[in-house]
């Protein structure tokens, strides 16, 4: 993560499992560095706050890591995987402290990845 460590590890909640399936690429990789292609994505969620209820009344999200090879952190309550590659999260009445950052970190080949914490 090039010198931002402690910034990911905070905003994408990353994991023991998921950092570990990192360290493992990057050792697996002879010039040490793991061979992932980064995505970030960000949803405004705390806008929220201003609707006439100041919650959202059934609250769904739905992460999808593509390929099971793929590894995916974010920050959330009650994260359940439904699936090979699904993750969701649900709440009644939610209201967002803070907006969702995800992290999606896809192999640069197909010999690389892995299944871990939030990523498995």
């Amino acid at each position: 993560f090039q010198g931002q460590y402690a910034t990911y590890k905070t905003r994408y909640c990353m994991d023991d499992g998921f950092e570990n399936a990192v360290r493992k690429a990057a050792k697996d990789n002879p010039d040490g560095y793991p061979q992932y292609f980064e995505s970030r994505i960000a949803y405004i969620l705390t806008t929220g706050g201003n609707w006439a209820s100041g919650s959202i009344g059934d609250f769904k999200l739905t992460v999808d890591k593509g390929s099971p090879k793929n590894l995916v952190s974010f920050c959330g309550d009650n994260v359940r995987k439904v699936g090979p590659t699904t993750f969701e999260m649900t709440a009644k009445d939610f209201y967002p402290e803070h907006d969702i950052d995800i992290l999606l970190l896809e192999p640069s080949d197909d010999t690389s990845g892995g299944d871990s914490g939030n990523g498995g």
